[in-house]
């Protein structure tokens, strides 16, 4: 009876040891692997264990990037990358997922057990490897086109351009393979197959869409200004109308609002009335003296904006679009010029020491005037003769020449005149000028071919007091 307890406790102290070498031992397991690869763990077939997420996350990126399919379609063979056909591997998921199993004793001795077998996680931007897969199937002569919705060649309405029957790229034998490439982080050469495509957009939806395009460029759309109805021509609506697409195929048409408003502001602006600044003269008192163009109020569209949208809004609603623009007074403003005092008894309103020319044709004399004083003058002048008479108005010296040669007409229009050398001449209006005239001898009449002659001495005189832009004002 002694011996057998003595065995039993002798038994349980060996059973207690080695339960306490197991859990020491599994403690320093959890300790080294807690955060670095397990024990039988791959990532798209290639070992992790030991490893830490920095560099399981840095061999990720490096195999990835060496990852290339291969295929031959139509007897050529063509390679690419993975980001080639717009796929990537996300490594930040990738590596949560190899390392699911750290954060556990049972994930640890799971893994023991089974292994872990983890594929890259592959995301892809949506739309290249499909490209490249249409691609594939234009280059061999295989694509069809869907049914297409245009703009006729009278610019006015709609119509459908047919679509085509074809093939496209069987998805097992290239989307699938590229995919498995990406997530075995393997390449992969493949031979494509193509197999039968129905068109996504079909002759009968676009000529759906065909009607419904035409019956916005019918529908009526009028626009009152106040005065007249306007209605936009055929062709300018149709350039209103938007077709979307869709991967499923054509949206419904609509109308660009843009478009729109491009077509309401020209309304707009060809309505609008831009104020006349009016013109007069004021002695230093402010007293209005003469007027010589009456202000006038113009008016503006405020409702261009709000005319466009309805427009946009209520024809693809099919209720067509009636409606007027809203006007806002555009005040008009004064330009006044001050003049010198006394200025309202001469024949031009200048300002204080303004020079001006004053040419008399009743009297047949010039002067030259600071304001309202005499400077220069009167001096006696021959101008126009009655077939071809001095041109009246006010006008500005615009050019200036010492010497100058003139040429022109005779009053029938046929027979040529030339005079060389005309001294101190000073163009005021188109061909007229005030010059000297060493011709002749006399002055106080009318004889010209319409400019204003004066003796050469007096001509250079004035020459040299009046710059351009010095105001000519000639009158009877």
């Amino acid at each position: 009876m002694r011996k057998r307890t003595l065995a039993l406790v002798v038994a349980g102290g060996a059973g207690l040891v080695l339960l306490a070498v197991v859990t020491v031992g599994a403690a320093v397991f959890y300790a080294h692997f807690h955060d670095r690869g397990l024990p039988r763990t791959t990532v798209a077939g290639q070992s992790i264990t030991g490893q830490t997420r920095g560099e399981v996350a840095a061999s990720l990126r490096e195999r990835s990037a060496d990852v290339t399919v291969t295929w031959t379609a139509d007897g050529a063979e063509r390679t690419a990358t993975l980001g080639d056909l717009g796929l990537a591997v996300d490594v930040d998921a990738t590596v949560d997922e190899a390392f699911a199993r750290n954060a556990s004793w049972g994930g640890h001795l799971g893994v023991l057990v089974g292994g872990h077998k983890v594929a890259a996680v592959v995301t892809s931007d949506g739309t290249t490897l499909e490209d490249v897969a249409a691609q594939i199937a234009t280059e061999a002569g295989l694509a069809g086109s869907d049914a297409a919705v245009v703009l006729a060649e009278d610019g006015t309405t709609f119509q459908v351009i047919p679509a085509v029957a074809g093939q496209a790229v069987d998805p097992s034998t290239f989307q699938e393979v590229a995919r498995a490439a990406a997530a075995g982080l393997a390449d992969r050469s493949t031979t494509v197959k193509f197999v039968p495509a129905a068109p996504t957009v079909t002759d009968q939806a676009a000529q759906q869409t065909v009607d419904a395009a035409n019956a916005l460029v019918a529908a009526p759309v009028v626009v009152s200004d106040g005065k007249a109805d306007h209605s936009p021509e055929p062709a300018a609506q149709a350039a209103w109308v938007t077709i979307p697409t869709t991967p499923q195929g054509l949206g419904d048409p609509g109308l660009d609002l843009d478009q729109v408003t491009g077509w309401v502001q020209g309304l707009a602006d060809e309505a609008r009335l831009d104020p006349v600044t009016g013109q007069q003269y004021v002695d230093p008192q402010g007293k209005v003296l003469s007027i010589t163009k009456q202000a006038k109020d113009g008016q503006e569209v405020t409702n261009v904006e709000q005319v466009a949208q309805a427009i946009t809004d209520q024809v693809p609603a099919g209720q067509g679009y009636t409606g007027a623009f809203e006007f806002a007074s555009v005040p008009a403003t004064w330009d006044s010029k001050q003049v010198a005092s006394a200025a309202d008894v001469l024949a031009y309103f200048p300002s204080d020491g303004e020079k001006w020319i004053d040419v008399n044709l009743s009297n047949h004399t010039v002067r030259a005037y600071e304001g309202t004083t005499v400077v220069m003058g009167p001096y006696s002048m021959v101008d126009g003769k009655p077939a071809m008479p001095t041109v009246t108005g006010t006008f500005t010296i615009y050019q200036k020449y010492e010497s100058k040669t003139m040429r022109g007409f005779e009053a029938d229009g046929v027979t040529p005149y030339v005079t060389e050398n005309v001294p101190w001449s000073m163009f005021f209006h188109k061909g007229y000028a005030i010059h000297g005239a060493y011709w002749r001898s006399t002055f106080g009449y009318s004889a010209s071919h319409g400019c204003v002659n004066l003796p050469v001495a007096t001509a250079k005189q004035l020459y040299q007091w009046a710059p351009v832009g010095t105001v000519v004002v000639v009158h009877r």
